[in-house]
């Protein structure tokens, strides 16, 4: 093992033929995962806060509160980019492939063999070996919201609906599973607009534009409807706690 080496082959710093420059450059990604880490994390000791009080005066009053709670939001830079990145490749292929039924379910059945296979095994090792590698007074909670639940459950992640069936009263099988089952159901349309995009580029912006607006409406009626407990961005998922603003009340 040489280090020299590996830093090599490992670490680019030219640029790749076909990339999106601006995205490889800025390292969209890597920071993007950090910023979603460090607000998780933070949102997790707040469940075990014993000064509640005080960090609602003292911290979430601040400038540097906004970094915190925005954490959750940095997830939806992945939907942007796995969007993006899809977009823009398929329409290359798109001009040298015709775009049929088959095509289309191909491109679905490619996708979901590359993910299930190692999602499966994720969820074989939550759910029987996870167990044995904590401890701690918090450990049993976890292990029991997210690992246990997964042996009556674990049907839908492999389904990808359960942003719709897993709550907060059920538990979660693989609770951050809800990102791929939002991802998935995203990627059954994506194709689609992509084709529309690539015939008619007019018919093709008012589509994506619909469907923003529809989004931003249905989770905006959700939030209000519902108290806030459903994620603007994210009208899929079913949450205990909103991550989405907080003021909105209803009457």
């Amino acid at each position: 093992f040489f280090f020299n080496d590996t830093a090599t082959t490992e670490i680019y710093t030219e640029q790749i033929v076909g990339s999106v420059r601006c995205v490889q450059e800025t390292g969209v990604r890597v920071l993007s995962m950090c910023w979603v880490i460090y607000g998780h994390e933070y949102n997790a000791r707040l469940k075990i806060a014993t000064n509640l009080a005080s960090v609602q005066t003292e911290i979430f009053q601040s400038t540097y509160a906004l970094v915190v709670i925005a954490g959750v939001y940095a997830v939806d830079i992945f939907f942007f980019m796995s969007g993006f990145f899809f977009t823009y490749i398929y329409l290359g292929k798109l001009a040298k492939m015709r775009f049929n039924l088959p095509t289309y379910i191909m491109t679905i059945v490619h996708r979901i063999f590359r993910i299930l296979p190692l999602y499966a095994m994720l969820i074989l090792f939550m759910f029987k070996l996870m167990p044995w590698f904590g401890s701690g007074p918090m450990w049993n909670d976890f292990v029991k919201n997210f690992s246990g639940v997964c042996k009556d459950r674990w049907f839908y992640n492999m389904l990808f609906i359960d942003n719709y069936f897993n709550t907060f009263k059920t538990g979660y099988c693989f609770g951050w599973g809800w990102y791929l089952a939002n991802d998935m159901q995203m990627f059954l349309v994506t194709p689609i607009v992509a084709y529309i995009i690539h015939k008619n580029q007019f018919v093709g912006k008012l589509v994506t534009w619909g469907f923003i607006l529809f989004s931003c409406a249905w989770g905006t009626y959700l939030s209000l409807e519902y108290l806030s407990l459903i994620h603007i961005s994210e009208p899929t998922r079913q949450a205990e706690i909103s991550y989405a603003v907080f003021c909105l009340k209803k009457k």
